[in-house]
């Protein structure tokens, strides 16, 4: 009895993911893969001027944010904004625009306030020191909210709504 409780679950757990991913398909959303780091957090994987970027899922970054150190290896342009900016109200990183910079997921453009670059070496750090590997992005609640995210735990996905899809 106990075999047959698990395989109802499973099945009405596969229904409602294939339905979730159906509904939210037929409405222009894009599934993105995600992947639980060794820490436990979400990433996925964009291009940057064409070039492959591991980026940190974090719904409670403001803006989305690329690694200056990532940007200057690559020869990615950047300006300074004269701006200072951090995470959690953190005011002392300075911040970088990368004006024209394009960050794609799966061949479809993200819309945001604009992509900036920081310094992440201290997220990096703190990932490197529990085991995990350095991002070179942050995927902030700009993007999630221009794109009317949707997490999905159960497939780990991530939905974004792509209108030009």
């Amino acid at each position: 009895m106990r075999l047959n409780l698990g395989v109802r679950h499973l099945k009405a757990l596969v229904d409602h993911t294939t339905a979730l991913a159906n509904l939210l398909s037929q409405h222009r959303f894009h599934r993105h893969p995600l992947v639980r780091n060794q820490v436990g957090h979400l990433q996925l994987v964009g291009l940057l001027h064409n070039a492959p970027v591991d980026i940190l899922l974090d719904t409670g970054a403001a803006s989305t944010v690329v690694d200056l150190s990532y940007c200057r290896a690559k020869g990615i342009p950047t300006r300074d904004t004269g701006k200072l900016g951090g995470g959690a109200g953190g005011i002392t990183l300075a911040i970088h625009a990368l004006d024209g910079a394009t960050l794609s997921l799966d061949g479809h453009p993200l819309r945001s306030d604009g992509i900036y670059a920081v310094d992440l070496t201290h997220v990096n750090e703190g990932l490197v020191t529990k085991g995990a590997s350095r991002v070179h992005g942050v995927l902030g609640a700009d993007v999630l909210t221009y794109h009317q995210a949707v997490i999905d735990y159960a497939t780990m996905s991530l939905f974004l709504h792509h209108p030009k899809a």
